[in-house]
């Protein structure tokens, strides 16, 4: 089921669709969900972000592939949790939102590569 393009997803997306994106459009559709929102936690992110890559004809990768982005995004300090919710399941809900000073950082544009450098030859996008 198709839902219509948020605003930041638009932009992404037309970029995307010019071709010569420069930057993983996984970590930039993050950033600007936060922008947007406020705050997020990676199953409810990861739910948005499964349909907008289908929308463009990306891969969305499990939960878990999401789940360990979202990590690589907390080690290089661009994102911090900032709450933690009890739910019925057990694990609690962890939210997350942007660390201010990181906004316009360069290391939006490769996060994996930037933190795992020896990944830039063997991806192209993640």
């Amino acid at each position: 089921m198709s839902r219509p393009l948020d605003d930041f997803e638009e932009s992404i997306a037309s970029r995307f669709w010019r071709g010569g994106y420069r930057i993983a459009p996984k970590a930039e559709w993050i950033k600007f969900y936060l922008l947007k929102y406020g705050k997020g936690y990676p199953y409810d992110m990861w739910k948005k972000w499964r349909e907008f890559a289908s929308m463009i004809g990306v891969r969305a990768g499990s939960y878990i592939a999401f789940v360990r982005y979202m990590f690589i995004l907390k080690r290089l300090g661009l994102i911090k949790e900032v709450e933690e919710e009890p739910t019925h399941r057990g694990f609690p809900r962890k939210y997350y939102v942007l660390v201010e000073e990181m906004i316009d950082s360069e290391i939006w544009r490769r996060p994996v590569a930037t933190l795992y450098p020896s990944s830039e030859k063997e991806r192209v996008l993640f």
